[in-house]
């Protein structure tokens, strides 16, 4: 089974590339323009059908993927297609298999003929990771080669894409393919297309997948997935989960979507029950909601997703405050989808004001250098996906009879704001609106872009003079600090000089005293010394007589 990819963004390529790590099954990447591959050089050669290449960096390691087919949409763009690899059927033709998947029969007998080396052919298992804008008019020129059979995988931001597909797309349940919802909390941005870098650490993030009931109720897929009651999340630690063989013949594409999805073990994936997974879509839906629009207006989008973990009173304010109308909206939601039995006790403690805020807060933290897709909308100048964020919230509250302002307010002020920057403000105004601009004035467009930019540089220019004031500042204190310690290493100096001298000088006082007290001494003590060695006069005489008298006794003898 071949799988095919639309919408290479960040979150596509990441998916794509993981798939084609770990599945054997063949990936082709549906594109608007392969111009934009080739320009950034991510063909590898200018022929060759399977050169693109993806490039994933994460902890600074980059890894590549090859053997990707490439398939344009756009038919105005099939000449790009042509540019970048050897010629070669692009779109299908009639009277081709795809043609035929207008029935349920037929679609049987189409599973079985699949072609995995035909790229453009029947699509049997399709990855949509477009923004949620832009997904219903992307998706339409596949719509002839998706049948009953085909499985559609929906990994975005946001909600209510699915309804809007089965009402616009595939409004006969007979006919529509089975769908996959899938919510993931990686992060990633593009460095440019084809090259993506994981933004979360390993083993951080994680992708879960549930499956839409049957729309034509032949099977139920819980039972089918989780026969033995037991409806844990099947995850994939090291390899694919463990999926159980199709029920019924012609589900083999679905349970090789899960199987292929499953193995992706590095983004952590699971499949869990649909309830489960809906209340995960909610609980993401609701940080969107005050992250997304917030960085998207305070910043121009440029505001990273930290700033609102940073302490600030108003700041914190203002996202409590959006939680408790969030946590009114879905826990109101919550309690219709449980009806006629009450919701259960932790569902509902998901939704609480404080959980949500919490939650928010968190996000903030861990992503804290990172900026919202809503944000690099703003500042690019592309569609937003405001209605499927704030806007399904509105809608929410109005089916449920909850006033959602703070919502509304946002809602309006991205649209306003996106406006602005594509240039697409109604020329006559609104009714009650003032006078529209004279002629030759512009509304919006290329000069809000160039006055954003314009600011954003005077900005940038305001910041590197503050910065080199504070560095001038940093100078001249260090400049005080070294004369500081100069002047003291003087005084000291100084001191100890002086205290040198005092020492020196009380060192001879000293010597002079002792020269003074101990010579006299001295010549004291020497004369004694002499009288003992030579006798005094008296007894010399003494001694010379007792001598004389000694010698004449013995000569008398």
């Amino acid at each position: 089974m071949r799988f095919h990819v639309l919408g290479i963004g960040s979150i596509g390529t990441l998916v794509a590339h993981h798939l084609r790590q770990t599945s054997r099954a063949p990936v082709t990447l549906v594109v608007r323009n392969a111009r934009r591959f080739r320009q950034n050089k991510y063909l590898v050669a200018e022929s060759a059908p399977a050169a693109v290449e993806l490039r994933v960096t994460r902890d600074g390691a980059t890894a590549v993927s090859t053997g990707y087919d490439l398939e344009v949409t756009n038919p105005h763009k099939a000449e790009s297609l042509a540019a970048a690899r050897a010629p070669g059927a692009v779109f299908d033709s009639p009277g081709s298999p795809a043609s035929t998947l207008n029935s349920l029969a037929s679609a049987d007998a189409v599973v079985a003929t699949l072609d995995a080396a035909d790229p453009t052919g029947p699509i049997a298992s399709l990855i949509v990771c477009t923004k949620g804008v832009q997904t219903a008019a992307a998706l339409t020129p596949l719509v002839p080669r998706l049948g009953p059979r085909s499985v559609i995988t929906l990994l975005q931001n946001g909600m209510g894409v699915y309804d809007e597909l089965c009402a616009r797309l595939f409004p006969d349940p007979a006919r529509r393919p089975y769908f996959v919802l899938g919510t993931t909390t990686h992060g990633a941005t593009v460095v440019e297309h084809g090259h993506v870098r994981h933004l979360s650490r390993p083993g951080q993030g994680n992708v879960q997948l549930g499956l839409v009931p049957d729309p034509r109720g032949e099977v139920d897929f819980e039972s089918w997935l989780w026969p033995n009651g037991d409806v844990g999340p099947l995850t994939a630690p090291t390899s694919a989960p463990s999926i159980p063989p199709s029920p019924v013949p012609g589900f083999d594409n679905l349970r090789a979507t899960l199987l292929g999805l499953g193995g992706m073990a590095e983004l952590s994936p699971a499949v869990i029950p649909t309830n489960a997974l809906y209340h995960q879509l909610l609980l993401k839906l609701a940080l969107n909601s005050v992250v997304n629009p917030l960085t998207a207006l305070l910043g121009g989008g440029f505001l990273p997703n930290g700033m609102l973990a940073a302490g600030s009173l108003p700041g914190a304010r203002l996202v409590r405050a959006l939680a408790d109308e969030l946590s009114a909206v879905l826990t109101a939601y919550v309690h219709s989808l449980a009806a006629p039995h009450p919701a259960q006790p932790d569902v509902v403690a998901l939704f609480a004001p404080s959980a949500i805020a919490r939650r928010v807060t968190a996000l903030a933290a861990a992503t804290s250098a990172n900026t919202s897709s809503m944000a690099t909308d703003i500042k690019t100048g592309n569609p937003t996906e405001i209605d499927y964020v704030n806007g399904f919230v509105v809608g929410l509250g109005r089916q449920l009879g909850v006033s959602t302002p703070l919502n509304q307010m946002l809602r309006q002020m991205v649209k306003f704001r996106t406006e602005l920057v594509i240039g697409k403000l109604p020329a006559g105004g609104a009714p009650g609106a003032p006078a529209p601009a004279p002629a030759g004035a512009t509304l919006g467009g290329p000069d809000v872009r160039a006055a954003e930019k314009a600011a954003a540089q005077e900005r940038k220019l305001a910041l590197d003079e503050r910065k080199v004031r504070l560095l001038e500042r940093r100078l001249e204190l260090d400049e005080g600090l070294w004369r500081e310690r100069v002047q003291q290493r003087r005084a000291a100096s100084r001191s100890a000089r002086k205290e040198y001298g005092e020492a020196v000088k009380a060192s001879g006082e000293h010597s002079a005293r002792h020269r003074a007290l101990y010579g006299k001494a001295g010549a004291e003590t020497a004369a004694p010394a002499a009288t003992t060695a030579l006798g005094a006069p008296g007894e010399v005489g003494q001694a010379g007589a007792t001598g004389e008298a000694g010698e004449a006794v013995g000569e008398a003898k």
